[in-house]
């Protein structure tokens, strides 16, 4: 499937408890499919979306195993979201030469969301007016390299809030529908969501590190979290 980073340590620093995950490089021959379902999934798309799309879904069979619950192909739903089993929730993200999955038993955790994208090329001006609001440029470091750091980290964040949230809400979130603070400090960041979606005007906290040159961002929606209770860890 690749070379594997260090995927405990950075799902554990991503997520937090009761949460299983892997992450596989893309380097290296295509993985060969698990189920001729997948494999079917993406028979008509180009070498290098079935390759992450394999290896992804390497990566959510691996993790699916270690909480026990890897009982089968991971079908496409209608919004080419995973389809998890019953009673797991879960994210798949690939980005740049990376791919990974993270997945939980359902009950304290209700929703995961994870996003790779590369470090660089940063966001392009036109890019970050298109997925960042004012508040949030007016909000970014005046140092330049933080800055770049930042609005990225903000891209995916939302990226990272929609896959969490959208599998129990339904929620077709846009860009400018969560609202990003980022402290590049500490590694975290904050999500706030507009008033039409009730989260209670509360917060979701998720976490992002860089390795191997990309971005890694993760957000867990545990049980009084989510719609209508609000908060995060």
């Amino acid at each position: 499937m690749g070379r594997l980073a260090t995927g405990s340590g950075l799902v554990d620093h991503l997520f937090g408890p009761g949460v299983a995950g892997v992450v596989a490089h893309l380097g290296g021959d295509p993985p060969e499919p698990r189920y001729p379902e997948e494999a079917r999934a993406v028979a008509g798309a180009v070498a290098r979306r079935r390759h992450e799309f394999l290896v992804g879904r390497g990566c959510a069979h691996a993790a699916l195993a270690a909480i026990g619950r890897d009982d089968g192909p991971i079908g496409v739903g209608p919004g080419r979201q995973p389809r998890w089993p019953a009673g797991v929730v879960g994210s798949i993200a690939h980005g740049g030469d990376w791919a990974g999955a993270v997945v939980a038993v359902a009950g304290d955790v209700v929703g995961l969301g994870l996003d790779i994208e590369p470090v660089a090329p940063p966001l392009s001006g036109g890019v970050e007016r298109l997925v960042l609001t004012a508040g949030e440029r007016h909000r970014l470091p005046v140092d330049p390299d933080l800055a770049r750091v930042s609005a990225k980290v903000a891209f995916t964040a939302k990226e990272a809030v929609y896959k969490a949230l959208h599998p129990s809400t339904g929620w077709s979130l846009e860009p400018a529908d969560v609202e990003i603070d980022v402290d590049v400090a500490s590694g975290r960041w904050h999500a706030r969501l507009h008033e039409r979606f009730p989260l209670d005007g509360r917060r979701l906290i998720g976490r992002f590190e860089v390795a191997d040159d990309h971005l890694f961002t993760g957000v867990v929606v545990r049980a009084g979290d989510g719609p209508g209770r609000g908060g995060g860890r």
